[in-house]
């Protein structure tokens, strides 16, 4: 299967290149990462051109915000033909074998989309991410904050992070992008749903 990875960033040269290595150090490592800089003036977008030659950069004319900015990048690996799509925020940094577990998941379970247990960088022992509720009557998102057992995994959730979003492009195609009325927050709870 054809994995790309989509990072957007804005004025992320603190967090940008710390993504890249760890993304570079995988186990299986991305075919392809597709980096979308929305505007930056902090000279980011320039140290992912120098120091990630084999990244496509992307630079946008202004900030399109999260989806938009990722749908850049998407549609990029959709028209290339790829299988998988992970969206990841710039300032996350995977595990090395994060990747290989999430194809892994793609090959064996099938689904439109899959995420991972997202950790919180200043409290590495702390869960930010494990899932996703969604309340019936308020519509308001919510973390699963519990540590999920290795027998208890893969799972359903009612809805994966965009922090780490891995799609299938087949439901890419089916369902569409995600949509860009959210500037930020909540397209991806908008796209699961």
């Amino acid at each position: 299967m054809k994995l790309g990875v989509v990072v957007l960033n804005w004025n992320g040269k603190d967090v940008t290149p710390r993504c890249l290595d760890s993304l570079y150090r995988s186990t299986r490592p991305p075919d392809l990462v597709v980096v979308v800089d929305n505007a930056s003036v902090d000279g980011s977008a320039e140290l992912v051109r120098d120091r990630f030659p084999q990244a496509e950069l992307i630079r946008n004319d202004s900030n399109l915000g999260f989806a938009e900015g990722c749908n850049v990048g998407m549609r990029i690996l959709l028209e290339r033909g790829f299988d998988l799509i992970l969206l990841l925020n710039n300032d996350a940094v995977v595990d090395p074998e994060c990747l290989g577990a999430l194809e892994h998941a793609a090959k064996d379970h099938p689904a439109a989309a899959y995420g991972a247990t997202i950790y919180d960088m200043g409290e590495p022992a702390r869960v930010w991410y494990a899932g996703g509720s969604i309340g019936r009557w308020t519509l308001d998102a919510r973390h699963e904050l519990a540590r999920p057992r290795a027998g208890d995994l893969p799972r359903p959730t009612a809805f994966i992070t965009g922090c780490c979003l891995l799609l299938r492009a087949e439901a890419l195609r089916r369902i569409g992008l995600l949509d860009e009325a959210f500037f930020a927050y909540y397209e991806d709870v908008d796209w699961c749903l």
